[in-house]
């Protein structure tokens, strides 16, 4: 199920001005770019994105992203955006895994390894990124590669 929801959901995530595909990408947004006197370019790496990831606040993204974009209406899944959020609450609420033999239910966050995490800590990145600009007139540019800022 959290590789179907991938397919429905990964196609939002590649919409965000922030979003960089690689390092020959990130050179050319800023080869053109021109910081003033006393301007600080900084990087930054998220530590454990994936089991960081507060799933409510994402949650509420993702439904924000869905209601704005035609994905919900797609033919060839026919889902519609309560059916969808539906059944990334129950991947999410899902998470199970096994550890030298033993079983454990992660009770929150999402899980290492679970197909929907990379996508779910990805929107979580984008609210965050928009809640920064949005506050924060001083920050030029910003670009991010997964976990890199």
């Amino acid at each position: 199920m959290a590789c179907f929801l991938n397919k429905i959901l990964k196609p939002l995530t590649l919409k965000s001005p922030y979003f960089i595909s690689n390092s020959i990408d990130f050179v050319t947004k800023i080869k053109d770019k021109k910081l003033k006197r006393g301007c600080s370019l900084v990087s930054f790496d998220v530590v454990s994105p994936f089991t960081k990831v507060p799933i409510q606040l994402a949650l509420e993204y993702i439904k924000d992203k869905l209601s704005q974009d035609d994905a919900c209406k797609n033919d060839k899944h026919k889902l519609d955006l309560q059916d969808i959020i539906m059944l990334v609450e129950i991947c999410l609420e899902s998470n199970y895994f096994q550890w030298e033999g033993v079983y454990y239910e992660q009770l929150e966050r999402s899980a290492m390894g679970s197909p929907i995490s990379p996508i779910f800590a990805e929107f979580f990145m984008q609210r965050l990124e928009f809640q920064i600009i949005n506050t924060m007139t001083s920050i030029k540019f910003l670009y991010r590669y997964v976990d890199d800022v």
